[in-house]
């Protein structure tokens, strides 16, 4: 299947370019014994077959191989659960200091706590919860995971239904919902504040937020920042997580001098195209600088020295009408979507970062 695909993304583009497959593979075959180890089909992801990008910027995309390989040099694993674990996370980022959502019940069947949190340890304590106490909106997300799985926002209890209105509209019985939160992986749920957007970034994305990200490599301990990018939540979606594309969701590339966003696409591999508008409220994105931009990296950079054991982070961080506030910060990250959209490759920083012990 992969072939296939590989096969006919070729024939895709030389309908559209004009180059030949038998210079498309010779270049890929290439790509994939460099030193980033990029397979054929990132090739293609990425748009690399576009000539506008020189063969030596080429070399410098990171394959998953070779992305994996990195973190893994990078990150010790005695500390990856100060990011995968939020509750650990947020319970230590809180005693620093920093601005975070603010935590108003765990469930958790191993009862752990937090400062003020209900706690909450069965499906019959969640489900009186939400039925009683629980003050909507409220957002929902698991104590661990990753790239937007189990995460939703709910709007309020729904008595006739015995369900939960989420913010996308829909209703969900309450039973359906708690489903969502038997799944091991997850380690249970944290119910949170719903933060509210800066006024200048719900003008053009509606009243939801739309996080940055920003990576950080730490160099002998002292922050700096990869790259950063605006996530833009589209349509009906209740996060702005890109989903491998396929929810429709926008991204925008940011100068993290300015915070001016410079490109603005959608989609992946074949699917990926630029726009310059919201296609809900026909605000322009495209040139549009980030509020409180300034502050908002320097929060980044200034909780990254908070975890020394990773030394490559990359943060989400929301633009709120009460200043910036850290939402999470990820390790294992697909670097792949945000090549692409920054046009550029991250090996030389990521290398230069290994290389500094």
């Amino acid at each position: 299947m992969e072939l296939m695909h590989i096969f006919n993304s070729a024939v895709r583009v030389r309908k559209e370019t004009g180059k030949s497959i038998t210079s498309q593979l010779s270049e890929a075959l290439r790509l994939r014994l460099s030193k980033t180890a990029l397979s054929p089909s990132e090739y293609y992801e990425y748009h690399l077959y576009e000539d506008g990008i020189a063969f030596d910027d080429k070399r410098d995309y990171l394959g998953w191989r070779k992305s994996k390989e990195l973190d893994r040099a990078l990150n010790l694993d005695s500390w990856r659960a100060c990011a995968n674990d939020k509750l650990l996370f947020h319970s230590l980022l809180h005693g620093l200091g920093f601005p975070l959502p603010k935590i108003r019940a765990i469930y958790s069947q191993s009862n752990r706590q937090f400062d003020g949190a209900v706690s909450l340890t069965d499906f019959d304590a969640v489900q009186c919860y939400l039925r009683t106490d629980a003050p909507y909106p409220l957002f929902v997300k698991p104590i661990v995971g990753s790239f937007g799985r189990g995460v939703i926002e709910l709007s309020r209890y729904n008595q006739q239904h015995d369900g939960i209105d989420l913010a996308n509209g829909e209703t969900l019985p309450l039973r359906d919902l708690l489903h969502s939160f038997d799944f091991a992986p997850f380690e249970g749920q944290l119910f949170q504040d719903v933060l509210k957007p800066d006024p200048k970034i719900s003008g053009r994305c509606g009243d939801r937020i739309c996080s940055v990200r920003i990576s950080i490599v730490l160099h002998r301990h002292r922050p700096s920042v990869l790259y950063a990018v605006w996530k833009i939540a589209t349509g009906r979606n209740m996060t702005d997580n890109l989903a491998g594309g396929k929810v429709g969701n926008l991204t925008g590339w940011v100068n993290p001098e300015t915070g001016v966003v410079e490109r603005v696409a959608r989609g992946m591999s074949d699917h990926y195209a630029e726009v310059s508008q919201h296609p809900d409220t026909g605000e322009y994105l495209l040139g549009f600088e980030l509020p409180g931009w300034k502050d908002a990296l320097e929060l980044c950079l200034d909780a990254a020295t908070a975890l020394p054991g990773l030394r490559l982070q990359n943060w989400d961080i929301a633009l709120c009408d009460t200043g910036p506030v850290l939402l999470e910060v990820n390790t294992e990250s697909d670097l792949g979507p945000d090549q692409l959209y920054g046009r550029r490759g991250f090996f030389p920083e990521l290398v230069s970062a290994q290389q500094q012990r």
